[in-house]
């Protein structure tokens, strides 16, 4: 029995130095990745899904989506049955939260079904997680301020409320510290907005936050 356990304890070991390094680690379904390895991208497009010719308000409103700056780029506009109600959205973590927090906009404020008229995308596909160049000041504090053992967290709700926990000890406090900031800036962010869109923005379960990077 003896000779058993040595034996695959030696198997075990073997195994264990063969086994390639691995870069970057698992956390809570979050891969802890090298800071070098945090991406940003520039550009945004415009595409357009309906064929209804928008008046000179709403052509306004189009321009503004297209020109809002945040940490991710996607965004969506609805427009009324009647061509005139709108709902728009931007920053958020993909193009279908953009949709669902657009639509939310759009029906609570015109008491109507809505349908979708546009939506902002990056010009080009880039990697996930990766942030959009307007806002790469976000980051430059973080950076500065980081030591080479500490970790930073991204966390973002999919209204697009952004926060960064920087200079943590272990990917845990970050990834928590991120999370905390993140629902403390969602809180606040919605203080002062009507209980009804409030409302429906948690059934939609856009006021969740989320962790999308943890970088070390």
């Amino acid at each position: 029995m003896k000779r058993l356990i040595v034996s695959l304890l030696a198997s075990f070991l073997l195994l264990s130095a063969c086994a390639p390094p691995q870069k970057a680690t698992r956390f809570d379904g979050i891969v802890v990745s090298e800071i070098e390895e945090i991406q940003f991208y520039s550009g945004k497009k415009v595409l357009i899904h309906s064929e209804v010719e928008l008046n000179t308000e709403l052509q306004a409103e189009l321009i503004v989506l297209k020109q809002h700056n945040d940490v991710i780029a996607f965004g969506a506009m609805y427009i009324g049955a009647d061509g005139t109600g709108f709902g728009t959205d931007a920053g958020l973590l993909s193009i279908e939260d953009a949709k669902a927090a657009a639509q939310v906009n759009c029906e609570e404020y015109t008491g109507q079904k809505c349908t979708l008229y546009a939506t902002v995308v990056p010009e080009t596909s880039p990697p996930a997680p990766s942030f959009h160049l307007d806002n790469k000041f976000l980051f430059d504090d973080a950076f500065r301020e980081r030591r080479p053992d500490e970790y930073l967290a991204v966390a973002k709700n999919r209204l697009g409320v952004a926060s960064i926990s920087c200079c943590n000890k272990n990917p845990e406090e970050a990834f928590n510290n991120a999370l905390e900031k993140c629902r403390k800036h969602a809180r606040e962010n919605r203080r002062g907005k009507s209980t009804r869109s409030t409302s429906a923005y948690k059934k939609a379960g856009l006021l969740d936050c989320q962790v999308v990077g943890v970088y070390r």
